[in-house]
């Protein structure tokens, strides 16, 4: 399973609920390989998935509903409440690439009054699960991966390019997600991959040079990342950054921590397409960091390590 989403079993319905919201995430499953699931919501977990793309599983999401003679509330009850929720995701090469198969309940055995009771009750939860598919602006549709591999063989590139992957953004009215143009955790267009260079998935050998630019049909080609310099680094909390062949137009610095959440976001000018400035994250947390900088279209991005 690509995510089991859980609450808690003891008991089941006990408050506080579990819930989440998770954005612009990118899930691979495992086709060819086990009739495993990429989403279980289960045991009274409830959560919300926004402009992601899910592809390659046999199975796709399935939410649980649980007899009440058991509890008095489950996933289901939290889907009925807007509590469970997807919106505005791409699915493709999931289940058989309906609706119908992407989206499914999956009924817990015991406490059902009779076979007929049960089966009454599943089928009602299935038709209003898969009717939220097409009214949350879900889609099947084939993003085209640009670089498919299962093997740490340098094959596996997972940016996108289809059109639709820039288009039909659901807004959240959350203030700790920084919208994006685009659905999935990578820039289609972007020539710099903020995976590269510190995950396990490239230390292993996962990605390849990643050098080239993934293109968007509606989208024009973005020159590569300017040359940016980040140092010291280790740094005790003063971050220089200097870049050069920079566009005359604003720089965008951002900083990440590795659960997200922005913890800096400057604004800056280049001079003469050259850019020299500090960054103070003496008041974070000693950790790991991911410092981007953006510029006209361009993105360059580095991992950072605050002693």
């Amino acid at each position: 399973r690509c995510g089991e989403w859980d609450g808690a079993d003891s008991p089941e319905d006990g408050t506080p609920f579990a819930g989440w919201t998770i954005s612009n995430a990118t899930i691979i499953g495992r086709r060819p390989g086990a009739n495993d699931r990429l989403i279980t919501y289960r045991a009274n977990g409830r959560g919300q998935l926004w402009n992601s793309i899910g592809i390659a599983q046999n199975s796709g999401v399935d939410i649980e509903v649980v007899a009440r003679s058991k509890v008095s509330t489950d996933s289901y009850a939290g889907f009925k409440a807007g509590e469970l929720a997807l919106a505005n995701n791409i699915f493709w090469d999931v289940a058989d690439n309906t609706a119908e198969g992407i989206f499914k309940v999956t009924l817990e055995a015991g406490g059902w009054a009779s076979l007929a009771d049960s089966t009454a009750i599943s089928d009602t939860a299935n038709t209003n699960f898969q009717a939220s598919f097409a009214a949350n602006g879900n889609i099947a549709k084939d993003p085209k991966i640009a670089g498919l591999s299962w093997n740490n063989d340098g094959g596996l590139d997972p940016r996108f390019s289809d059109y639709e992957v820039n288009a039909n953004i659901g807004t959240i009215n959350d203030p700790f997600f920084t919208p994006t143009t685009y659905k999935g955790a990578f820039a289609p267009d972007a020539n710099s991959f903020w995976a590269k260079g510190w995950t396990a998935m490239d230390h292993y050998g996962y990605f390849g040079s990643l050098d080239t630019n993934v293109v968007a049909s509606n989208e024009e080609i973005i020159e590569p990342a300017a040359i940016v310099k980040y140092f010291p680094n280790p740094t005790n909390g003063i971050l220089n950054i200097v870049a050069e062949d920079l566009n005359q137009s604003t720089v965008t610095i951002r900083v990440f921590d590795l659960n997200g959440r922005m913890v800096a976001n400057e604004l800056t000018l280049p001079v003469a397409g050259e850019l020299n400035t500090q960054i103070d994250l003496s008041a974070q947390q000693k950790g790991m960091y991911i410092v981007t900088v953006e510029n006209n279209g361009r993105t360059n991005a580095a991992r950072i390590v605050l002693k």
